[in-house]
């Protein structure tokens, strides 16, 4: 679906000299960017259940039809850039630059994002040339403006790439990943991989491996090992008649010799030396 030319967007710059709230939340349709380029004293943002403070140079993202409101009672004045855009306006044609379709990109990266003065200054300028394509309407204004919204988002990645994984994650990303551990580990015995939980799970292998390996602290790959060479030893230990074989399969490994190997690599022993080095240990004597 390529974006629609009569989908515009509504771009506002506003600065306010006196504290302001609003007396209530409020959603809409369209997706939010949300620039606050100044601010004297402390402000905030409420978006569906969560509080995020503002400071200078927040930059906020909010999903389609979330309710949120803004709090700056405690502020005496501030400057800020606002942009409703209308879901229709970007269309899934811009999904291979994004890595995921823009509806899914709203809702991963909702929040707020404390910017570096660099970053401030690129999203700045962003945010001006958008207003300033809305205020003047030059010719292919539209297509100017797509382009920058683009730009933005895809700063806006950058901007997650960036993030030391040290660092806490987005509600939003926890709120993903948490069901895909779950899959994941309810799942072992069937052959899966990056490719087929990202499918299964409509997201884009990139970002997957990006977000389960912050929340893990390990690879897809390993963190699947590592279940399945626990559950193999469980599997062997409760039942040492059980052929390899099928403990292999059972366990999601696609043959008896990946088992073996892979068995190797995480605990130094084949499954046979294991086996016997652990039964031997466990059996009761006399």
């Amino acid at each position: 679906m390529l974006p629609h030319l009569e989908k515009q967007i509504f771009v506002e710059k506003r600065q306010r000299k006196l504290p302001f709230a609003m007396t209530r939340s409020h959603a809409h349709p369209e997706y939010e960017l949300y620039y606050l380029q100044d601010l004297t004293g402390v402000g905030k943002i409420f978006i569906g259940q969560h509080v995020y403070p503002l400071f200078k140079g927040s930059l906020v993202l909010i999903d389609a039809k979330v309710p949120h409101r803004t709090d700056f009672t405690k502020a005496s004045g501030h400057r800020r850039y606002l942009i409703e855009l209308p879901v229709e306006f970007l269309g899934d044609a811009v999904a291979p630059l994004l890595a995921t379709t823009p509806a899914f990109f709203f809702h991963q990266q909702t929040g707020v994002y404390d910017l570096t003065p660099h970053q401030q200054q690129q999203v700045e300028e962003i945010f001006e040339t958008l207003y300033n394509e809305s205020l003047f309407q030059e010719e292919n204004y539209f297509q100017r403006q797509l382009l920058k919204v683009l730009e933005l988002l895809l700063l806006v990645q950058r901007f997650n790439q960036q993030r030391s994984l040290n660092q806490p994650m987005g509600v939003m990303q926890i709120e993903t990943v948490q069901p895909i551990v779950r899959y994941v580990v309810e799942h072992l015995h069937e052959p899966l991989s990056l490719q087929t939980v990202a499918e299964h799970f409509f997201l884009n292998k990139s970002y997957l491996a990006r977000i389960f390996k912050s929340y893990t602290g390990q690879s897809l790959a390993d963190f699947l090992n590592s279940k399945r060479i626990l559950q193999a030893q469980r599997f062997m230990l409760n039942y040492p008649h059980l052929p390899l074989e099928t403990v292999a399969t059972s366990c999601g490994f696609s043959s008896e010799a990946q088992f073996a190997k892979t068995f190797k690599r995480y605990t130094a022993l084949t499954p046979k030396r294991f086996l016997k080095k652990y039964q031997t240990a466990t059996t009761p004597t006399d």
